[in-house]
Formats: C-alpha cells, sequence, structure tokens
C-alpha cells in the first residue's frame, strides 16, 4: 500500500538525516495499521516494517512486543514478515535477542507438534528463522566480537541441536520457487551449505528469472561449498536472463570449476556482447587456474577487447595463469587510461606480476586525486611498489 510505503521513504530519510523524532512519528504511523482487522493492511504494514528492520532495527525496538503477536496472526504473510523482523531487530544485541527467541522457539515446536499438511505451505518458511536466532543465542553471543567476525555468513556459530533442528524444518519444500530460495538462503547464512545447496540448484531450474538469479547470487556466497551446483551453474551460463549468467560465472570462478565443459561455457561467455559478462567470465577463468591452450588464446584475444575494464581483467587472469609477457604489455598501456579506476586496477595488477616500476607514474599522480578511494588505494599500492 502506498502510504506504508510513503511512511517507509519518510523514516529512512528521518533516519539519515538524524531526526529521531520524525523516524518515531513515521513508525508510529505503520504501527497504528498492525492493528486493522484486514488483513492486507497488516500485511502491509509489518512488510513495511520489516523493510525497515533491515536497517535501522534500533528504531523498532518499542515494537517488539507487537510484532511478537504478530507471529501468531492467522495470516501467513504477516507471520513471514514478522518473523523477519524479528530476526533483524533480534540480532542487534543479544539482549533483544533473549527476549524475542523463546516466542519463535515456541512457535517452531507448536508448528512441529501439528500435521503440517493442514498450514498453509509459507507457514513453515518462518521456521529458520526461529533458527537463525536461537543459533544466535546459543551460540553466537558466547562468542568474542571478533570471532563471530570471522565466521562465515552472517557470522553465526550454530549449535550442534539448533544444526540438527534446521533438518526437519521443511520450509525448502515451499510450492513458491521464491520462496524455497529464500529459505535455503537462510540455511545458506546458518552455514547448513549441504541443506541449502541442493534447494539452491533445484532453483537455478526456476521459471521465474528472479529466483534463479537469487539462486545463483546465494551459490556465490557460499564459494567451494556450491561445487555440487557446478553442472546446473554451467548450464546457467546460456541464462536468458543476463544477470544470472553473470552470477553463474562468478560461482563457478569461486568453486574452481575447472571440468572442460566449464572451461568451455566460460570461453563461450568471453565473446558475449555484454562486456560486464565478458569480464566475469575472465576472472573466473583466472580464480580457476587452468592454463589450456584454449584458455590462453581466449584471453589473449580479449586483451583487444573494446573495453577497458574487460581487457584489464583479461590481463589480470592471464597474468595469474603465467603468461605474464602479454598480461604486462596490456597493463602497461591501461596504466594510461581515462579512467582513474582502470588505472588504478592495471597499477595494482602489475605490482602483482612484480613490475611495479612500470606502475609507479600512474600510481604516483593517481595518489595525488580528489577521490579519497582511489588515492589511498594508489598510496597503498605505490608503498608495495618501493618497499624501500
Amino acid at each position: 500500500m502506498s502510504g506504508v510505503s510513503q511512511l517507509v521513504a519518510e523514516a529512512l530519510r528521518a533516519w539519515e538525516a538524524g531526526n529521531a523524532d520524525a523516524v518515531a512519528a513515521s513508525v508510529g504511523g505503520i504501527s497504528q495499521m498492525l492493528g486493522s482487522r484486514d488483513c492486507r493492511v497488516r500485511s502491509a504494514a509489518v512488510e513495511g516494517l520489516s523493510a525497515l528492520s533491515q536497517q535501522i532495527p534500533s528504531a523498532l525496538v518499542g515494537l517488539l512486543p507487537r510484532v511478537v503477536e504478530l507471529v501468531e496472526d492467522q495470516d501467513s504473510d504477516v507471520r513471514w514478515h514478522a518473523a523477519r523482523v524479528l530476526a533483524d531487530i533480534g540480532t542487534s544485541s543479544p539482549e533483544i535477542a533473549t527476549s524475542v527467541v523463546p516466542a519463535l522457539v515456541a512457535y517452531r515446536k507448536d508448528v512441529g507438534a501439528r500435521n503440517r499438511s493442514s498450514l498453509p505451505a509459507s507457514t513453515s518458511v518462518v521456521l529458520p528463522i526461529a533458527l537463525f536466532l536461537f543459533g544466535l543465542i546459543v551460540g553466537g553471543y558466547v562468542h568474542s566480537e571478533a570471532a563471530r567476525r570471522e565466521q562465515a555468513g552472517l557470522g553465526v556459530r550454530v549449535s550442534p541441536e539448533a544444526a540438527a533442528a534446521l533438518r526437519l524444518v521443511d520450509g525448502l519444500r515451499d510450492p513458491d520457487g521464491a520462496k524455497r530460495c529464500l529459505a535455503a538462503r537462510t540455511y545458506a547464512q546458518l552455514g547448513a551449505a549441504e541443506i541449502a545447496v541442493p534447494v539452491l540448484t533445484e532453483c537455478l531450474d526456476d521459471p521465474s528469472a528472479n529466483t534463479r538469479r537469487e539462486a545463483a547470487r546465494t551459490l556465490v556466497s557460499l564459494g567451494e561449498a556450491a561445487a555440487p551446483a557446478v553442472p546446473a551453474l554451467t548450464e546457467r551460463l546460456e541464462d536468458p536472463d543476463l544477470a544470472t549468467r553473470v552470477l553463474a560465472a562468478q560461482a563457478l570462478g569461486r568453486v574452481g570449476a575447472s571440468a572442460a565443459d566449464v572451461l568451455a561455457g566460460l570461453v563461450g561467455c568471453l565473446r558475449d556482447s555484454d562486456s560486464v559478462l565478458r569480464g566475469a567470465a575472465a576472472k573466473a577463468l583466472g580464480d580457476i587456474g587452468q592454463a589450456s591452450p584454449e584458455v590462453i588464446a581466449a584471453l589473449t584475444s580479449l586483451c583487444h577487447d573494446s573495453s577497458p575494464a574487460v581487457r584489464g581483467i583479461a590481463a589480470q587472469s592471464l597474468g595469474m595463469l603465467g603468461d605474464k609477457g602479454t598480461a604486462i604489455a596490456t597493463l602497461t598501456e591501461l596504466v594510461n587510461a581515462e579512467d582513474p579506476v582502470i588505472r588504478l586496477n592495471a597499477a595494482r595488477t602489475l605490482v602483482e606480476l612484480g613490475e611495479g616500476e612500470a606502475a609507479v607514474p600512474a600510481l604516483t599522480e593517481l595518489a595525488q586525486s580528489n577521490e579519497t578511494m582511489v588515492r589511498e588505494a594508489a598510496r597503498e599500492t605505490l608503498r608495495r611498489a618501493r618497499p624501500g
């Protein structure tokens, strides 16, 4: 509903401006809709809170009691968004999480005790969220902040009990592909890749481009753990959706898949009309590290690409594969490119290849850039180029 969308937008603008009173007013307007008898109004309101909870969870802490009640709403969409809100708010501090976990864990047990076939299929998608919070309490918060940051995904350490309980959740069987994909992503974030990957692999064949795209994106985040999905990812290199093709190439590079059909598919992508896909495929080939004659020839040809960015990626991959001659020649040209980011990346790669002196003039100039990120990165690379 447009009213909710407007209030969400106003709350975010107020938050950015540091206007706490205006944030409270907008959140208050949404909270009034939570008591509506119309499930569509309640659903829109709690969906609005879900959008806010992902960016400003601390602004919603006062609504916790009401949102906890909505986890047992008669409408499945309301229950789902309420669980999302609690998940986002609960991860903001262990004290808050402790206060909401009992409600979600009790809800999980209640659903498990009933005949799930009599419930809306989307109900079960809420359960991974309960276990997500449960995992935070039983494992994540007993470790230091630094230790938790070292964990994969969201930095959550899941107890053996929580991991075992995840297997009992049937949200991954939801008939809606988008909801299956979302549930699988939650498993992936919890570190349960062996559960998530098979479902994400199935989602790569979903009729919806959005679902295929999100499945591929999650597989990228899993890195080598996504290895069982390699055949399906290879097929997605020919997906009609460009973003899915790009993500499939990235995922294959992260996995390090070196099968002949994978390499052939990526080499084929180097001839695509889209420069983003050509660049993603070139990087994947460098990451995989198989210096076959076909790969070297294709990357060498790509060093003459119309896109300077693609030429830089191709040269970097050639350098990784051992063909430093072509790589250095291409990169030496690119350090004089017009785009400062392309120049910086080319200079960085030259330094990595042991040709720091060739990069010094460009880095010296970039170290005076008006763009803070470019300037600081150039100065750091310059120190590595001239360690003495």
